[in-house]
């Protein structure tokens, strides 16, 4: 939001959820004794907390019987413990999800991600990001089968491809050319991409092969070979 300021143009509003911190700041010398307060002047300025970690203790007691020979119950107990993205993991979702949003949104690949972490105080392992990172998308292999599932059901789709480059896994500096085959819904607002290494037709003709609707493309000819009738 933004709100006129005398002579100013446009001045920010800050969203009144977040926590304010207030700062008084009297006249030196100022004196109750001589001195009322009649008003206040406010300015408000945006301050960053920069981010941190903490580590979240899981602790689960073991009980046992009192009574020994008390055969009806167990001798000792403990809580199961809770369900999580990775069982095992050294990480808990918000990190896992700070991973993906950060190499996938914002583009950030993991050895920067590994250097934000350094400054803030945490030296982390590559293979451990890597690892955590693998993790984390394979655990979301249902959502996509779901959004993927939900696209296609619309009888109006845009298909179209895009190339990047990627990095070998193998070779060190090395890439190849790859291509992000994008299906849109546009009723639903929904889109899924498909990873090929190729732009030719056994992409889309995998996806779309069970597809019943309309496609709009460009013209690029692997669209035309995959709808004309032989």
């Amino acid at each position: 939001k933004r709100k006129k300021a005398a002579g100013s143009g446009t001045r920010m509003v800050f969203p009144q959820e977040l926590p304010r911190e207030e700062q008084i700041i009297d006249p030196e010398g100022v004196s109750e004794q001589d001195y009322k307060i009649i008003g206040q002047e406010v300015t408000e300025v945006l301050v960053m907390v920069p981010a941190s970690f903490k580590v979240k203790r899981i602790i689960r007691r073991k009980w046992a019987l009192k009574d020994p020979l008390n055969t009806d119950q167990k001798g000792v107990i403990i809580a199961p413990i809770p369900a999580r993205t990775i069982q095992r993991g050294l990480f808990d979702e918000s990190i896992l999800a700070y991973l993906l949003i950060s190499k996938f949104v914002d583009h950030l690949p993991l050895y920067r991600q590994k250097q934000i972490f350094e400054r803030i105080g945490l030296k982390i392992p590559p293979s451990t990001l890597t690892d955590n990172t693998n993790a984390a998308c394979k655990s979301l292999q249902p959502v996509y089968n779901a959004l993927k599932r939900e696209t296609l059901a619309n009888l109006y789709l845009q298909v179209d491809e895009t190339r990047l480059q990627v990095l070998e896994g193998s070779k060190n500096g090395s890439s190849h050319r790859g291509y992000l085959w994008a299906y849109h819904a546009v009723a639903d607002g929904l889109v899924f991409f498909d990873y090929q290494t190729g732009r030719d037709r056994s992409g889309p003709a995998a996806i779309l092969k069970d597809y019943s609707g309309v496609i709009q493309t460009d013209a690029y000819e692997v669209y035309q070979s995959l709808f004309s009738k032989n």
